[in-house]
């Protein structure tokens, strides 16, 4: 036992300095690993007093294995994490500990046995499917992964396992190790030796305690560990899905009352940027080169430059939960109908085509929206998103010839743009020696994506119009980014430009005219929904319409922050 005392510390200090030398951490969330390490300590010395040497040995040796199989499945283990994955990995052993010890007497019944071989099994079990995943399958546990569990059914199941060439093994592995663990808990069951009032106190209060952290780990984004933070953030997904999958045909049937007449013949494209502020886009004034692409299209009478165009909020959700539907800051009670409804009223196609991720705790109400297209493709998968892996918007353009199949209708695309971390937005070595910060490079290669899909919408007959504009902008010389607790009005300003084809154009006059009239007034992007619907010759008479004459938007009743901050010039 002391030989064992000896090895179990001396792993724990291998891994805390381990975990203390490891780049990228934060100091003060060490301390994290002392209360871990109290408790760990008063579970294993009463274990080893009460029962001598006792099957409850195999409960310590679950923090390492699931460690090791979060850092396997998912990214290292930077310090921070790690010393606080060890307090909330120890509060799940110490719950199936203290079940295990107050079954424990001094004659151990058939039932305990059972029970007691039962915990250990249920306690290892996540981990062992990740590291089999990750070693056997050569593959991640992910959203992919827990998707395919939620919709699956028994029979489906079943047919899988056995289709699987680990499945003939792994059965019986499970039943032989599930029988040693019963044999050796009913071996080892002994008398306790210390005070049955101190013992149940002690134990009892190691639950609670192990309850309290499990509690957090799944309740609190902040204290989630990458495993629960998946099952968590995927079944919100997943509800949300439903949510919005339960009321479609609701909103398409609002949807077909709101539309007036029968619309323009073709495609019409809305691009969502991300993250991008106007005065960093020398289209706009910025010292430097940023948008060499855009700054051509200033000088093209196809495209209309929006001067003072705003977010309606500064972050992602909230943006773009009322950009893409028809409620705005000035009518929030507005039943919400989406872009996508609309373009499923009117009997034509629809494409969803972007480069952020479905699964992360801020995209998931919009991929629930997103949902609602006919062809829905984000090129980044859950696995991405666990790996912090993107890919380039570029890519968006190596995908439309393909996924563009139709004559009549909507795409959406959705940039990366300059969302943080901004290296990751273009490829190593991209202005290398050049003059700009990450940020600028990142708005350049924007503009790069920006400039190839123009390209390929003007060559394109069926493409009558596009909309471009940011979900929100960035502050990158500032930690408050587009923080909504800190919010400065840099934050809501972003570029915008309309493209209108030259067909479009000549059929259109009047409007194309009162658009470019309208460049200067001030426009926020919840008005889009209105904007969308004008182009596509669809919209009702209103207000909020940046196409009519009677549009009222203007600094004196202009909002942002949904309608809490007003807009100054």
């Amino acid at each position: 036992m002391r030989k064992f005392c000896i090895i179990t510390t001396a792993v724990t200090l291998i891994f805390t300095a381990y975990s203390m030398l490891k780049p990228g951490m934060f100091g003060q969330e060490q301390f994290l690993l002392l209360p871990a390490g109290v408790f760990c300590g008063t579970a294993l010395w009463l274990s080893w007093r009460c029962f001598r040497w006792s099957g409850q040995l195999l409960y310590f040796g679950f923090i390492p294995l699931m460690l090791w199989a979060e850092n396997s499945n998912f990214i290292d283990l930077y310090k921070c994490y790690a010393a606080r994955q060890c307090l909330l990995f120890t509060g799940y052993m110490l719950i199936f500990w203290g079940i295990d010890f107050l079954l424990r007497s001094e004659k151990m019944n058939r039932w305990r046995a059972v029970i007691c071989a039962l915990l250990p099994l249920i306690l290892y079990a996540p981990a062992i499917a990740i590291l089999f995943r990750n070693k056997i399958d050569r593959s991640h546990v992910s959203f992919e992964s827990i998707k395919a569990i939620y919709q699956t059914d028994l029979a489906e199941a079943a047919d899988f396992a056995l289709g699987q060439s680990h499945a003939v093994w792994l059965l019986p592995f499970i039943v032989i190790w599930l029988a040693g663990v019963s044999f050796w808990n009913c071996r080892t069951a002994k008398k306790r030796e210390l005070k049955e009032w101190q013992t149940v106190l002690c134990v009892l209060g190691s639950i609670l305690f192990g309850a309290g952290i499990a509690e957090l780990s799944f309740s609190q984004t902040e204290c989630y560990s990458l495993s629960s933070g998946l099952v968590v953030r995927s079944f919100e997904y997943f509800d949300e899905i439903d949510r919005y999958s339960a009321d479609r045909e609701k909103r398409v049937t609002a949807a077909r009352r709101l539309k007036q007449g029968r619309g323009e013949k073709g495609i019409f494209v809305l691009i969502l940027g991300e993250s991008h502020n106007k005065h960093y886009f020398s289209s706009y004034g910025y010292k430097l080169p940023t948008t060499p692409n855009l700054d051509k299209f200033r000088q093209d009478s196809d495209f209309i430059f929006f001067e003072n165009a705003y977010s309606n909020h500064c972050q992602t959700v909230p943006t773009l939960s009322y950009l893409l539907t028809n409620r705005n800051q000035y009518e929030p009670e507005t039943p919400a109908v989406t872009l996508l409804d609309m373009a499923r009223a009117m009997n034509v196609k629809s494409l969803w085509l972007s480069n952020q991720f479905p699964w992360g705790e801020f995209d998931t109400p919009v991929a629930a929206i997103a949902n609602g297209a006919d062809k829905v493709h984000f090129l980044n998968t859950g696995s991405d998103f666990l790996l912090k892996q993107t890919r380039y918007d570029t890519e968006l353009v190596t995908l439309l010839p393909e996924m563009m199949d139709f004559d009549n209708g909507l795409v959406i695309l959705h940039m990366m743009g300059s969302h943080r971390h901004y290296p990751n937005r273009y490829p190593a070595g991209y202005l290398e020696g050049q003059p700009f910060s990450e940020y600028e490079k990142s708005v350049h290669y924007s503009d790069k994506a920006l400039g190839e899909m123009m390209a390929l919408f003007r060559k394109d007959k069926r493409v009558k119009a596009v909309v471009f504009l940011s979900d929100h902008s960035h502050i990158p010389a500032d930690k408050r980014g587009h923080n909504a607790d800190q919010y400065t009005q840099e934050m809501a300003e972003i570029p915008m430009f309309v493209y209108l084809s030259t067909e479009y154009r000549r059929k259109n006059s009047e409007l194309a005219a009162q658009l470019k009239k309208n460049r200067t007034a001030v426009f926020t992007n919840d008005l889009t929904f209105e904007l969308m619907l004008g182009l596509w010759g669809i919209a009702p008479v209103s207000e909020w319409n940046i196409l009519q004459k009677n549009y009222s938007l203007n600094y004196s009743n202009a909002r942002t922050l949904w309608g809490t901050k007003r807009l100054v010039p």
